[in-house]
């Protein structure tokens, strides 16, 4: 009689197989994070400073522009904008990167077989680290206003890493069709773009007509904005209906994204040759 064997790995799940190899990589990813940080900025003046100066000249258009019209009643309009502003940019560009990542690393993935996991990891890295240093002067703006930092804080790891799970999900769906389909690139910007503004970055909710609220309240990227400005000023945690969507919004994310990811990923490379 035949012994049958139990394979583990042959029933494990791609999400947990793309787990795996990310811990697995985890020095490497390291080093890519590195690497794309320094590129990125390489032959500009400032160097790493505009990873900061880019939303702060964000942050002062709208100050200047809405300042007066939209000001919140709770805390000074510069501190509701600058934390809205600095989330919805870890959103944006961790997509973006993610999306990018086959295109952009052509030689890489054709000739070294870097594994693409590895290289999205590495792509959402190298945001946080851009997100962390802005964080530095949205602390001051903060104090400087004089508005308190709450007790509840440090718990922004939980919405910005539900964030950027989201994003790099979302960026893995697309990254094939960015290859395949350049204007997928464009497309998407466009739609980040629209995203932004329906998440009361700029704008306070008391605005919003109120039989458009509930449709905002199920946006998960206005969930995490909320969550987030709660947390840093507010002293609480926000409401558990927008952590629960913030959750269940990024495993569905990921979880889509490696399957499209998956099922199309070897199209792509081949039209990269």
């Amino acid at each position: 009689m035949t012994e049958t064997k139990y394979d583990s790995a042959a029933r494990e799940t791609p999400l947990l197989r793309e787990a795996r190899t990310v811990w697995r990589e985890r020095s490497l990813i390291g080093y890519l994070v590195g690497r794309n940080v320094r590129d990125r900025y390489s032959n500009s003046v400032l160097g790493v400073g505009w990873s900061v100066l880019n939303p702060m000249l964000e942050m002062a258009v709208f100050w200047v522009i809405f300042s007066q019209r939209f000001a919140p009643e709770d805390v000074p309009y510069i501190v509701y904008l600058v934390l809205g502003i600095v989330l919805l940019a870890l959103f944006r560009d961790t997509v973006n990167g993610v999306a990018t990542t086959l295109r952009n690393n052509r030689e890489i993935v054709g000739k070294l077989h870097v594994p693409i996991e590895v290289l999205a990891a590495a792509a959402a890295g190298a945001v946080l680290v851009n997100f962390a240093l802005t964080m530095l002067p949205v602390t001051a703006i903060i104090l400087l206003s004089g508005t308190a930092i709450s007790a509840t804080a440090p718990l922004v790891v939980v919405p910005v890493a539900l964030v950027v799970l989201t994003a790099v999900g979302i960026g893995l769906a697309l990254a094939p069709f960015a290859v395949t389909f350049p204007d997928v690139t464009e497309l998407t910007r466009i739609g980040l773009l629209l995203l932004g503004y329906l998440s009361a970055v700029f704008y306070p909710l008391s605005i919003v007509p109120d039989r458009f609220r509930e449709l905002l309240d199920w946006n998960p990227l206005y969930a995490a904005i909320a969550t987030f400005r709660s947390m840093v000023y507010e002293g609480s945690i926000g409401t558990i209906e927008h952590l629960g969507l913030l959750a269940v919004v990024a495993v569905a994310a990921m979880a889509g994204g490696v399957l499209v990811y998956g099922r199309h990923v070897r199209a792509a490379i081949a039209m990269l040759g």
